[in-house]
């Protein structure tokens, strides 16, 4: 996983689930059309892009108030059982659990 920053989509992950999500939802596709797409390139629950994946997917379905209830008890448990903390330098990995958590608050 290549990581830009501790933010919920500072990774490269992060990105593409964000850019898709914009992506389709700006040409007119249905919320489940979106999760579809998405949801086809979902890493595994312990794969090291499992949390980036969730905590995008959650976001940005919550910023544009389309938030899956699903998506959001997924990104919920990935957060606390798959946390890709131990992923970020220790000097950020305090930032990066930070940002988590006020995901899932």
């Amino acid at each position: 996983m290549s990581t830009i920053s501790t933010d919920i989509f500072g990774n490269d992950m992060a990105m593409d689930v964000k850019s898709d999500f914009s992506d389709l939802y700006g040409i007119g596709k249905s919320l489940h059309n979106i999760q579809e797409y998405i949801l086809s390139y979902k890493p595994d629950d312990d794969d090291e892009e499992a949390c980036a994946f969730w905590s995008a997917l959650a976001l940005v379905e919550w910023k544009y108030g389309l938030l899956d209830e699903a998506v959001k008890n997924k990104a919920f448990s990935i957060i606390k059982n798959h946390s890709d903390v131990h992923l970020y330098q220790a000097q950020l990995q305090n930032e990066r659990q930070k940002k988590l958590d006020q995901l899932i608050k």
